[in-house]
């Protein structure tokens, strides 16, 4: 059997380039991570690709605000439990943005601002894997991506918890090294595949809109 395949909602067309922006700077993002802890980290500074991080991080939590609004819409459900999950969800990407400007500054300190944006990849991570599995349940949506951002999310939601967990256990320890791997390699996982989703949604939403001029 084929697929559902919905007509294009309205904002599909902006939704479509920030899903693509979105996963060209979660991309971009992982470079400049990686180059910070291996070349900036060791000698203390100075941070040139901890600041890119910082402010490429900004537009990407910008970025994903359109695309996780236009997947709400595809639940069909205006519940005030839905729209509060909606509402928190956004709300908590503004201000990782936010936060995440203000330390490429130097205007707030790493700590805080490091909160602000775990906080809201958890949330964000939580809010797509739930919504991801009731589109799986109930259609209306690729199955793929539905399973993409559901895998995604869960591999986050356990992977941080997990590497974290790491520092209560004694330093040195083989239990630690086992837990920051088992950690590490959930979060690193999620982190890969957040830009992947996205472009795989921005795919989606350029067939569809494709789809709909053709008829």
């Amino acid at each position: 059997m084929a697929e559902e395949r919905p007509a294009p909602l309205p904002g599909d067309a902006r939704a479509k380039w920030c899903a693509y922006a979105a996963a060209g700077l979660g991309g971009a993002n992982l470079v400049t991570l990686g180059l910070m802890y291996a070349v900036e980290v060791p000698r203390n500074g100075p941070y040139v690709f901890g600041a890119l991080n910082d402010f490429g991080g900004g537009l990407y939590f910008l970025a994903s605000v359109p695309v996780l609004r236009q997947i709400h819409r595809r639940l069909d459900d205006d519940s005030p439990a839905t729209r509060a999950a909606l509402g928190a969800v956004l709300g908590s990407s503004v201000a990782a943005a936010g936060s995440s400007f203000l330390l490429a500054f130097h205007k707030i300190p790493f700590a805080p601002s490091t909160g602000v944006t775990v906080g809201a990849i958890l949330v964000q991570s939580a809010w797509v894997t739930a919504v991801s599995t009731r589109l799986l349940r109930r259609g209306g949506w690729p199955k793929r991506l539905s399973r993409v951002g559901r895998g995604a999310g869960v591999a986050m939601l356990a992977g941080l918890p997990i590497f974290a967990l790491g520092f209560l256990v004694p330093g040195g320890s083989a239990l630690r090294k086992a837990v920051f791997a088992v950690g590490g390699a959930l979060s690193g996982a999620a982190w890969v595949s957040w830009p992947a989703w996205y472009l795989l949604v921005g795919r989606h939403l350029s067939t569809e809109a494709n789809r709909a001029v053709r008829r």
